[in-house]
């Protein structure tokens, strides 16, 4: 069977043009609020809200990962195929570990915020970390840099400089899919791997 993914739009545009990207990918998506709303809640309150509806979804259709993008479309939040949420710091360590064993070489920005797991989890990978200032310009900035081949911070902020450098929710979740599609290992497992 192909991979069976819950998305949450987030009531955000993503809701447009994803499903025109994952039929093609061969995905098979259960899609939740695709669809603009003129909601007032808070974003962290419906951020919560929606994570904790596709923490409930994600087992109960099979699916092999849930994702969460905000209203904006520029944040990913991820939920494992056992309906438990991966927290951000780890959905960083997640794209590192994808990316350092598929053989890309290039170098990787992160903010100074970014926890120094990151560079143990590089440690021989034949990639090369540089740290920007923490805010977004100074990352977004760095990432426009010549070579490098992807920038992140903790928060479900991914930036593939190949595409746009700047966060993009649905750029992440398809660079999320080609690096899983060749690991055939739950996403629980690869999570559990990495350090805390």
């Amino acid at each position: 069977r192909g991979f069976r993914l819950v998305v949450d739009y987030g009531f955000s545009a993503a809701s447009f043009v994803l499903p025109l990207v994952l039929g093609p990918l061969g995905v098979e998506a259960v899609s939740a609020h695709g669809f603009t709303t003129d909601r007032t809640d808070s974003t962290s309150a419906l951020l919560r809200e929606t994570i904790g509806q596709v923490k409930q979804l994600v087992p109960a259709v099979g699916a092999d990962l849930g994702v969460v993008l905000d209203r904006a479309a520029e944040r990913l939040y991820l939920v494992d195929e056992r309906g438990r949420e991966i927290p951000v710091e780890q959905s960083l360590l997640l794209f590192l570990r994808l990316i350092g064993t598929d053989g890309r070489r290039g170098k990787l920005a992160f903010p100074i915020t970014v926890t120094s797991q990151v560079d143990r989890l590089l440690e021989g990978s034949g990639l090369e970390v540089i740290r920007t200032p923490a805010s977004l310009g100074e990352l977004t900035k760095a990432a426009a840099e010549d070579g490098v081949i992807f920038a992140g911070a903790v928060g479900g902020g991914y930036v593939f400089p190949e595409f746009v450098p700047a966060y993009d929710a649905v750029a992440s979740l398809c660079k999320l899919l080609e690096l899983l599609a060749p690991v055939r290992r739950p996403v629980s497992e690869l999570v559990a791997d990495l350090p805390e």
